[in-house]
């Protein structure tokens, strides 16, 4: 199984590859409007962190860095809330560094930004904050939505799975609860850098 796997992330690669190639030759039409340009650099920055997934999985390496969580919690807030009719904001705050492999990171903030826009609505609102307390970082994601288990059925358990795993491996914690009068915020807790 785990040698299938591996197949499957190196044919992943190539067809990453290929999408570059493709989003490339968009780049150089004149004619490409700027909203389009904008969307266009939207998905090779998402192609760039897919490879950079399957280079992890493949090569089973990211090293930690220090960095910024505000940055990369922006970056998903920009993307969630461009591919997705439901308002995702990101609350004004000071700089939060954390010392964490920027793919772990990534991938613990998208799952659970994916599952409050899913949860949230065409209609709905997410917001992402992150606090710097005491040593301690805090990464707050609410919706609007139905609550936790009350919305569409999808992948939300299998990602908070995911992110519940990847949380515990950083030495944070991890914590669902209802949002009143409606929503579910997801809160995470990990130490700071010094």
């Amino acid at each position: 199984m785990r040698s299938a796997l591996r197949d499957v992330l190196h044919d992943l690669g190539h067809d990453l590859a290929t999408l570059s190639c493709l989003v490339e030759a968009l780049r150089g039409d004149p004619m490409l409007p700027a909203q389009a340009r904008r969307r266009v650099e939207l998905i090779d920055e998402e192609m760039v962190r897919l490879r950079d997934h399957v280079r992890h999985a493949v090569m089973r390496s990211g090293e930690p860095v220090s960095l910024s969580v505000r940055d990369v919690a922006e970056r998903i807030v920009v993307l969630s809330d461009e591919a997705a009719e439901t308002s995702v904001v990101l609350r004004p705050g000071a700089q939060a560094w954390l010392r964490v492999d920027e793919s772990v990171l990534w991938r613990i903030l998208r799952n659970v930004v994916d599952n409050a826009v899913r949860a949230a609505g065409s209609s709905g609102r997410v917001e992402v904050d992150v606090t710097s307390v005491d040593g301690q970082i805090a990464i707050e994601v609410s919706d609007d939505g139905l609550g936790f288990g009350n919305g569409s059925p999808g992948w939300a358990t299998r990602g908070l799975n995911i992110v519940t795993g990847l949380v515990a491996a950083c030495g944070g914690s991890f914590d669902v609860r209802a949002r009143l009068p409606r929503g579910t915020c997801v809160r995470i807790v990990f130490q700071g850098e010094p």
